[in-house]
């Protein structure tokens, strides 16, 4: 009870958000002591989930979270408040922490057949983790749910391995299909790494991030447009080897940073299938419905194959699959 205790179980972490709860750790009986260990016999909340993890990603030594950075007065640009990375106590060893980070780092990572978060390893991306399953207690009974889906289950993981920047939790409560939870965690795992600059795969893109507001290109030289966006830093994609501009993504006037894609449609006579493997659903989504080409999805978060192949000229009966 203790050490539970110290990890911030059972007490309020004091999040700049209303209505905290603080969890409960009584261990009134001899049994909750013992099935504390897989949930049953404390509660806790997510955000006390995460506080616990800091200890493993800060070499030992709690964090205590917040959610507003600071807050700025947009007239003047004074600073009016700005959160402290408050520093709690150390609750394990630097040896202590380096051995659970590896036996994180094998939950993941291992043969799928040793272990239960294979699902969640990501090539090129050290994420580190442990996945959950909890009963779901019924209010009225005071007993678990029995049925086939009855369970919460949960990710919690953290990257990059030896100096972890970004922790995950994640949960999903009567999941019905295995792969939402995983597919969901790579989702963000992967948005936030980009984002943050993590685990990017050339010097080009680690360069520094900028916001800019997007131009209406529309009827413009494609060769002049380019040199602009080339000029900002931006990463767009040109579809169609036309002279002109005849639609963009975003619209103009939005707000967009250097690493976000923007897309940049031509007069090309031709529509050729694009190449849309490692693009989120989303952005495959927008590019298919700015080109007029028909399309299903099965399955969520990045795509990893096309029914059909890159190059091939779109005509009007055909509708591509995305996976």
């Amino acid at each position: 009870m203790d050490y539970y205790k110290k990890l911030g179980f059972g007490s309020l972490t004091g999040i700049d958000l209303p209505n905290e709860y603080a969890g409960k750790v009584d261990f009134k009986y001899d049994v909750e002591v013992v099935n504390a260990g897989f949930g049953q016999g404390i509660t806790t909340t997510p955000i006390q989930q995460i506080k616990a993890l800091t200890a493993i990603s800060n070499n030992g030594i709690l964090l205590n979270p917040y959610v507003v950075e600071k807050t700025v007065n947009s007239s003047t640009g004074e600073v009016t408040y700005k959160a402290e990375v408050k520093e709690g106590e150390r609750v394990a060893s630097s040896s202590t922490i380096e051995k659970i980070k590896n036996l994180m780092y094998l939950v993941v990572n291992s043969d799928s057949s040793e272990t239960t978060g294979s699902s969640y390893k990501m090539e090129g991306y050290d994420l580190i983790g442990k996945t959950g399953t909890a009963q779901i207690a019924n209010p009225n009974t005071g007993k678990y749910y029995d049925g086939k889906y009855d369970y919460i289950t949960s990710f919690a993981g953290m990257y990059p391995k030896d100096d972890p920047k970004v922790i995950v939790y994640v949960a999903m409560q009567r999941s019905y299909n295995s792969k939402v939870l995983p597919e969901t965690v790579k989702t963000i795992v992967k948005d936030t790494a980009k984002y943050l600059g993590i685990f990017e795969e050339t010097p080009e893109l680690n360069k520094e991030v900028n916001t800019y507001t997007f131009e209406n290109y529309k009827n413009k030289q494609i060769e002049d447009v380019k040199k602009d966006l080339d000029s900002i830093g931006a990463s767009y994609v040109v579809f169609g080897n036309g002279s002109k501009v005849t639609n963009q993504y975003p619209v103009k006037n939005t707000k967009v940073n250097t690493k976000d894609k923007v897309f940049i449609f031509t007069n090309d006579t031709n529509v050729l299938m694009p190449d849309l493997t490692s693009y989120s659903f989303k952005d495959a989504k927008v590019v298919l419905s700015m080109l007029n080409i028909k399309y299903k999805v099965e399955g969520n978060g990045y795509v990893v194959n096309q029914s059909i192949s890159p190059g091939t000229i779109v005509t009007d009966d055909m509708e591509v699959i995305l996976y």
